[in-house]
């Protein structure tokens, strides 16, 4: 039967398929300690730490057969079907509701802590169609990147014909299906928004902003996870030489390396992202040392959603999307509050 809006939810306990790569990992040094002659260069003392460090691999190749042979799925389809939203396990209905017991599409943003206890977070983008009973609630798709998550929410509001809410997020209220693609400037001058961003609190240390003649400009240093990056290439030199031989190759390579991580640790420091806003577009660039080296543009009355994600801010029209990247947590966030402000709330100087 055709379906308007369909949504495949796979619940899977213990895959182990992380532990299967991080064992492949392991292996694929051991093998190369055994072809490069590795086992002379770390010898005598230290092999005991190199038999150890392959029966760890194996371990883990072990746990991970383990677990895929003891893993089970749940496998649920959400679907409309005509004026219901139906719910199967593989081809068996499980339950079916009218579409008048679903009253909007609801999307969230939520912080995960990263799995292995290690402290780390992420964002997670989280949609779905919220029911009384809390077991015929439709989870319609879970995804870092927002850009995914808007598809479906529009192809779902349009397929039941639901607004969808974003609480604390663009507008701070419900957006029909006819408007998820109308411009922000359009509705701004339809609806009178008050406070959707607090323009008396400071924006964050990194950022600096004012006024011109006809617009806005806000200035944001890099984020210096740059720094990361850094190190990582530093890590990839010093892997590049062998031990007692290197050749002119390998020194080239990793002088290479070395002069990247230090060009890459720089940037925080000389690089600036600077948005100019004004009654026509808005403008991202990156300068170095004041000088432009990137530059982009989108109008201003093409931007239908402002948002972040992964790191980005991204101000999207139903075409092509502009993206402001490499900032910092709180600038990301202050910046996405302050573009949303300034648009529906019709700040930016005449």
């Amino acid at each position: 039967m055709p379906t308007a809006a369909r949504a495949t939810v796979t619940t899977t306990h213990d895959p182990g398929i992380a532990n299967f790569w991080f064992g492949v990992v392991c292996l694929t040094i051991c093998a190369s300690f055994a072809t490069f002659g590795m086992f002379e260069f770390v010898g005598g003392e230290r092999i005991g730490f190199v038999v150890a460090f392959s029966l760890g691999a194996l371990g883990f190749l072990g746990w991970t057969v383990h677990s895929a042979a003891t893993r089970h799925q749940t496998k649920r389809v959400y679907c409309v079907e005509r004026d219901e939203v139906c719910c199967y396990d593989g081809t068996r209905l499980l339950w079916r509701e009218p579409k008048q017991a679903y009253r909007e599409i609801l999307w969230v943003q939520k912080t995960e802590l990263m799995r292995g206890g290690h402290g780390g977070s992420y964002t997670l983008q989280v949609l779905t169609l919220p029911h009384a009973q809390a077991d015929r609630t439709v989870p319609i798709h879970r995804h870092q990147d927002a850009a995914r998550i808007r598809e479906c929410s529009e192809l779902w509001a349009r397929a039941l014909d639901l607004p969808v809410h974003r609480p604390a997020a663009d507008l701070a209220m419900r957006r029909s299906a006819s408007e998820l693609t109308k411009p922000l400037v359009a509705i701004s001058a339809e609806v009178h928004f008050i406070a959707t961003f607090d323009f008396g609190v400071p924006p964050p240390k990194t950022i600096a902003c004012g006024t011109t003649a006809n617009g806005m400009w806000v200035k944001a240093r890099l984020s210096w996870f740059l720094l990361w990056i850094a190190l990582a290439a530093s890590v990839a030199a010093l892997a590049l030489v062998e031990p007692g031989d290197p050749d002119a190759t390998n020194m080239v390579m990793t002088w290479t390396c070395i002069a990247f991580a230090a060009v890459v640790c720089t940037l925080p420091l000389v690089a600036r992202q600077v948005t100019s806003i004004s009654r026509a577009e808005i403008v991202s660039e990156y300068r170095i040392l004041r000088l432009p080296v990137w530059r982009q543009r989108i109008p201003l009355d093409a931007i239908v959603q402002i948002y972040s994600s992964r790191g980005n801010v991204i101000l999207e029209a139903r075409t092509r999307s502009l993206r402001i990247r490499w900032l910092g947590t709180a600038a990301q966030s202050w910046l996405t509050g302050f573009l949303r402000g300034v648009i529906l709330e019709r700040r930016i100087p005449t």
